[in-house]
């Protein structure tokens, strides 16, 4: 979890306190953000490796002028080991259980059908669509000839599988200059516009308890 919070006191830390008592607990105050990694990895080196608890890792920041926010970030759901999954599959309907929580549910845009991943079955299945806005990674890899199916009608609204979500923005992880060249308009600009227009006024209109923001699983 983190959460960044507005203060008149610039301060960084991590705070880590397990139920189970073999594990370390941890509440460290930072100098540096770059310093953040490393602890956090230290905290999930401690973990056993296919053990997924229910507690969070804390990482608070604040400072001056900074937005009050609280961002949730949840495992990607595997298929192995089932019990890893099962663990998965019930902290993310734990989640999607709060309805003070607006949700970022990451799916890679290669998919063929978005009604087939399962963190949008997940999504669907909580009744959460409407709160949810759609995160389409990999955008950079989505082969020429399927960018306008895949990225453009998903993000503009257009297709039946985007139509109950708050929105849907894409995520270029690596820049593809062969990939950008097939847009028919430049692709930052077409997100900006559809997020401006598309996801923000549906966000506005929202119930003001809206504060966490769960990122659900996509499948890995």
């Amino acid at each position: 979890m983190k959460q960044v919070k507005s203060d008149s006191e610039r301060c960084i830390e991590i705070i880590f306190s397990p139920s189970d008592a073999s594990l370390p607990r941890v509440h460290e105050r930072l100098d540096k953000e770059d310093q953040i990694i490393g602890i956090v990895q230290q905290i999930m080196d401690s973990i056993p490796k296919h053990k997924i608890l229910d507690d969070e890792v804390t990482v608070r920041i604040c400072g001056p002028k900074m937005t009050t926010i609280e961002f949730v970030d949840l495992p990607g759901i595997v298929e192995d080991p089932p019990e890893k999954k099962d663990q998965i599959t019930r902290l993310v309907q734990k989640y999607l259980a709060e309805k003070s929580n607006l949700v970022l549910c990451v799916e890679e845009a290669t998919c063929g059908s978005l009604d087939a991943c399962q963190g949008i079955f997940f999504v669907k299945a909580a009744g959460r669509a409407a709160q949810t806005i759609m995160v389409l990674t990999k955008a950079d890899t989505v082969h020429p000839d399927n960018i306008r199916k895949q990225l453009w009608r998903r993000i503009k609204g257009e297709t039946a599988e985007a139509a109950n979500f708050a929105g849907m923005v894409a995520v270029i992880n690596r820049e593809h200059h062969v990939t950008r060249a097939y847009w028919e308009v430049d692709p930052d600009q077409l997100e900006e516009v559809s997020f401006e227009t598309k996801v923000l006024p549906k966000i506005a209109n929202m119930p003001q308890q809206f504060s966490r923001l769960p990122a659900a699983s996509g499948t890995t």
